[in-house]
């Protein structure tokens, strides 16, 4: 799929780039801002998430609502050092925009999460891809990262869970490569 976007590469797209690289949730990239990206210490700061909600106003028409809010934890709320690869990716971006507006639109409105995941699955259908959702980042970008002995506390921390065991129970899977890798390295010590 990386193939396919790279040439085309427009705000949207970038967004795939930054989901895979860091592993942040949807809501989360849907509310990024140009602002939330620290260039010259390379991190990015998740402050804040994207949702839709049931709107409860007797007076309006929808049923739903758009907010930007907190994230849906304490831990959510994190610092992500970015890789040299994707810093300059944004930094080539970020030229042109104005620090309040969105990193997926380039403009001062946001992208809504479910026409963003509607991209998403065009992006897929473009690179003859299976379809899967959005959070398919997440869980690759988590999967990579134990695969190339990424320390799990760590990880834990950049996905933003409340907990080490999450992050094991929900992302932690042996493959039968690592296994044989593993054991390859314990018996090499005798």
């Amino acid at each position: 799929m990386l193939d396919s976007i790279k040439p085309t590469l427009d705000h949207k797209k970038l967004g795939v780039m930054v989901a895979l690289y860091t592993g942040i949730r949807l809501g989360e990239l849907c509310a990024l801002q140009w602002k939330d990206v620290n260039f010259s210490e390379g991190i990015l700061s998740i402050t804040k998430t994207l949702q839709r909600i049931k709107d409860t106003d007797l007076n309006s028409t929808a049923k739903t609502k758009m907010v930007i809010d907190a994230p849906k934890s304490k831990k959510s709320i994190r610092e992500i050092p970015l890789p040299v690869y994707l810093l300059c990716l944004l930094k080539q971006w970020e030229k042109e925009q104005t620090s309040t507006h969105y990193v997926l639109s380039g403009k001062a409105k946001y992208v809504d999460p479910r026409v963003y995941q509607d991209d998403f699955k065009t992006y897929l259908e473009q690179a003859e891809v299976q379809r899967y959702n959005f959070h398919a980042l997440r869980h690759t970008f988590a999967t990579n990262a134990i695969e190339r002995g990424f320390d799990v506390k760590n990880l834990s921390e950049i996905l933003g869970h409340s907990s080490v065991r999450f992050t094991l129970e929900k992302y932690v899977r042996g493959s039968m490569d690592t296994k044989r890798a593993s054991m390859e390295r314990y018996a090499a010590c005798y």
